[in-house]
């Protein structure tokens, strides 16, 4: 049975330096909306559950927050953990350096109460950090969970599309639903130093092909505290490749979407298509490789990544079709 109120879910590996000032955020919401706080400690090496309530009962806080443990290294597996322990219909993914604005329930719920059809509901992400941003960040500031995701709000109208998961509201009982079918998210998301994600990306493509639709509000704001290490070319290379690493089970849903009726044999001949496509794709931008800047490095990164992902996930994409085909049967 679940209540009217948010469950709001904040996962963390190793966070204890950063969960404070996202703690010191949740504090000041404006009231008038039930709540709790679920931390996931997602198989830290630091004292989480100690820190948590130290920091609560120092603040002589009433906040109702229960702190579980997921030894399965991902953010995907502790969002899973963090639904599975939800009691409130509303669930708010709150990423462990992010700070938001103290009127964030009110405009969430109000919209999710307002229009039944809308599953997911993404805000706004604005950089916080000691010192400047650098001169490309304006550019790929979506893939750090910055930035406006349309020109307005509204609807998001791509199929699939998506917002990203950092401040993200989504309905419990659909993900429930899913998840009681035996289906569970394919793409990991982030563990530990691996960057490989998506899982954000799957949570919103699962709900459009549930029925629902992915709205985006520009009034839902929220500080992204950003660290130095996080700002470099390196780091952001190795970002997309992780985003990249997850391509050939992101073109299961792809496909499925656009064609739902396929056999297997059919599925694996278009993934085998695609798969040469890449190759090809990475073998001429190698050949015509322009200048050594960093950007055509990203560029040859992210193909580098793809090729490998059809080649390794082969089993994996072909039974993910599978899966679908078997939840989503008409």
């Amino acid at each position: 049975m679940t209540v009217s109120g948010v469950s709001i879910i904040i996962c963390t590996f190793n966070g204890i330096q950063r969960l404070g000032s996202t703690f010191d955020s949740i504090l000041e919401l404006h009231p008038g909306i039930d709540r709790e706080l679920i931390i996931v400690d997602n198989a830290s090496t630091e004292d989480i559950s100690g820190f948590c309530r130290n920091y609560f009962s120092n603040y002589q806080s009433t906040v109702d927050f229960l702190v579980v443990r997921e030894e399965k290294p991902g953010l995907a597996h502790a969002r899973v953990k963090g639904i599975i322990q939800a009691r409130y219909e509303y669930l708010l993914f709150c990423d462990d350096d992010n700070e938001l604005f103290p009127d964030y329930l009110q405009l969430g719920v109000r919209i999710l109460d307002q229009n039944p059809v809308i599953g997911v509901v993404g805000g706004r992400g604005i950089a916080k950090l000691n010192g400047e941003l650098p001169d490309w960040f304006e550019k790929y500031q979506h893939s750090f969970a910055v930035g406006p995701q349309k020109l307005k709000s509204g609807m998001i109208e791509a199929v699939p599309g998506h917002v990203y998961g950092a401040g993200c509201f989504f309905r419990k009982s659909p993900m429930l639903s899913i998840l009681q079918k035996g289906f569970y998210p394919r793409l990991s998301g982030r563990s530990g130093n691996s960057l490989l994600s998506g899982d954000d990306l799957e949570w919103c493509w699962l709900f459009q092909l549930h029925g629902y639709r992915i709205f985006y509000d520009e009034r839902l704001n929220f500080h992204h505290n950003l660290s130095p290490r996080r700002l470099t070319q390196n780091y952001y290379i190795n970002l997309k490749e992780g985003t990249a690493a997850g391509s050939a089970l992101l073109y299961a849903y792809r496909t499925f979407f656009k064609n739902k009726n396929l056999t297997e044999s059919e599925y694996l001949t278009r993934y085998k298509g695609e798969s040469l496509k890449n190759r090809l794709r990475f073998i001429k931008n190698k050949v015509f490789k322009k200048s050594d800047n960093w950007e055509d490095e990203l560029a040859m990164a992210i193909l580098r990544s793809r090729v490998d992902s059809f080649k390794s996930f082969t089993i994996e994409s072909v039974n993910l079709y599978k899966d679908l085909k078997s939840l989503f049967s008409l």
